[in-house]
This record gives structure tokens, C-alpha cells and sequence, in this order.
């Protein structure tokens, strides 16, 4: 017989682990996709924004009618949220981790979002 567990990064015994044939970390996306239908169409995730780059003669923006509300660091990158409408956009100019930017209709979802999947808190200034 074989043993795998499965288990939650932020809690789980080294005992258990050690003594399992194999074992696998979950994930945010492990715990929505076990979620009801339900669920993630009242709560859908932050989709990647994709935008036009304006190189002209300013930084680039997700766009030019969009409202910078405020900026902070995640670790040592740069990163802004913006609204355009009632979207609100993660921006990171400079990020090269692999973290896309993002965006979604809620601030607060947005971040969560965010810390959830990357383990990662933003620090506004």
C-alpha cells in the first residue's frame, strides 16, 4: 500500500509527511477548484490584464483614462493599482518574477487574490 497526503502549507505535522510514500502541497487554486460552481461564478478569479503600452513620452499605464490610486512594493518591485471604470488593475512595470499583471471589480478581491496565490503581501506606501 501507498500513502499519499495532502496537505496545507500553512499547517501540517513534518511526522505525518515523513512517514507518507508521497505527499502534495495544495494550492489557493486546489481549494477554489474543489469549490461549488456557485461559488466561483459569484467569486470568479482575477483574470491577466493585457494592455497597450504607451512608450511615447511617459512610463507605461494599463491606459490612458485610467486613475492611479495608490503604489507600493512587493518585495523590491514597484507596484500600482489603478482603476478604469469599475476595474481595478494590479499594474507591476518592472516584475520578473512571472507575476502577470491583473485585474478584477474588486480592490479588496484583487489583493487577496494576489496574496493568496503568491504568498506575498503588497505594501503600499
Amino acid at each position: 500500500m501507498y500513502v499519499t497526503i495532502a496537505y496545507n502549507p500553512d499547517s501540517y505535522s513534518d511526522d505525518l509527511i515523513y512517514a507518507a510514500d508521497y505527499s502534495i502541497s495544495l494550492s489557493f487554486e486546489d481549494y477554489y477548484n474543489w469549490s461549488s460552481q456557485e461559488l466561483k461564478n459569484k467569486y470568479p478569479f482575477p483574470k491577466p490584464y493585457k494592455m497597450a503600452l504607451q512608450f511615447v513620452t511617459k512610463p507605461p499605464t494599463p491606459c490612458d483614462d485610467a486613475h492611479l490610486l495608490k503604489q507600493g512594493k512587493v518585495n523590491d518591485d514597484t507596484v500600482k493599482l489603478f482603476q478604469k471604470e469599475n476595474e481595478f488593475i494590479l499594474y507591476f512595470p518592472n516584475i520578473t518574477n512571472g507575476t502577470s499583471d491583473l485585474s478584477c471589480d474588486s480592490e479588496e478581491k484583487l489583493e487577496l487574490y494576489y496574496s493568496l496565490k503568491y504568498g506575498k503581501k503588497i505594501e503600499w506606501d
